[in-house]
């Protein structure tokens, strides 16, 4: 079976289609604890890693390392969950933080502003004016932090692979339809996407582990797995920057194999000469 991520928009029932699939397929469905694990790898409590990611998009917070930081590590955490095997999510971009993991469904929840109005009007007893602007409000908002996160229009319907509109279909409809889905040949559980997933799953961390310890930003760096072997290639600033992204990387890579390809620059990152390893 698959991993499936489900965005989810103002009241559309996207939790209680991901509480559906998951109960039907007897997998596991995340949410709220994905941000546990990644506010816990990242050493911050919940509340402090939710109010960064939450943060209203503006010009003066657009380049944060700490909402970069945090980032990583809710994809890292999505990854480790990937790895342990099929689940289902619904949460903060997982869409988008998951895209090269081979057997992912993406599924978005839609319905008409009239529909989610009605829904607000009876959860949070509001008017029909007032839950109108919520639900614009909460619209306009998402719509900026998607930009702003992940620099993209997450109503593309590009970036899915179902929609469901609830108001025409409801949760078990919908949950009929994804639950078939997920038996395709396209989205099996195999040999291959079980290495792709611990593949993706190791480069994630790792990542997380040297942009937590700063390492990841002391030179230009990429970081790819294949094979349960990382590559780590590109050029860092100094011999001392050389060895310590080494040392964290290999402190964090557990039985993975470390290809280790990073030259040293000399003259800044405008010319890059390659040079031996720097003698222990």
């Amino acid at each position: 079976m698959p991993v499936i991520v489900i965005s989810r928009g103002t009241l559309a029932g996207a939790a209680l289609l991901a509480e559906s699939v998951a109960s039907e397929l007897q997998i596991p469905c995340a949410s709220r604890e994905i941000i546990a694990e990644a506010a816990h790898t990242a050493g911050v409590s919940e509340d402090v890693l939710v109010e960064q990611m939450d943060r209203h998009p503006s010009f003066f917070n657009r380049y944060s390392r700490e909402r970069d930081l945090y980032l990583l590590h809710i994809r890292s955490a999505l990854c480790q969950q990937a790895a342990h095997g099929s689940f289902v999510y619904h949460g903060h971009g997982g869409n988008f933080l998951l895209t090269d993991i081979s057997n992912l469904i993406r599924v978005r929840v839609v319905a008409s502003v009239e529909f989610r109005v009605a829904a607000v009007m009876e959860s949070q007893g509001l008017g029909p004016k007032e839950a109108e602007k919520y639900v614009h409000r909460i619209d306009k908002y998402r719509e900026k932090w998607a930009r702003y996160l992940y620099g993209i229009d997450w109503q593309d319907p590009s970036f899915y692979d179902l929609i469901f509109n609830l108001e025409k279909l409801d949760v078990e409809d919908a949950c009929k339809l994804l639950t078939q889905c997920t038996r395709l040949e396209r989205f099996a559980w195999t040999e291959e996407s079980k290495q792709n997933i611990a593949d993706v799953a190791l480069a994630a961390h790792v990542t997380a582990a040297l942009a937590k310890g700063g390492e990841l930003y002391k030179g230009r760096l990429e970081l790819a797995a294949s094979a349960n072997v990382l590559t780590i290639s590109g050029c860092v600033r100094s011999k001392q920057s050389w060895h310590d992204v080494r040392a964290a990387a290999e402190t964090v890579i557990g039985d993975a194999e470390l290809c280790f390809d990073v030259t040293i620059a000399s003259d800044g990152f405008e010319h890059v000469y390659p040079l031996p390893p720097p003698k222990e």
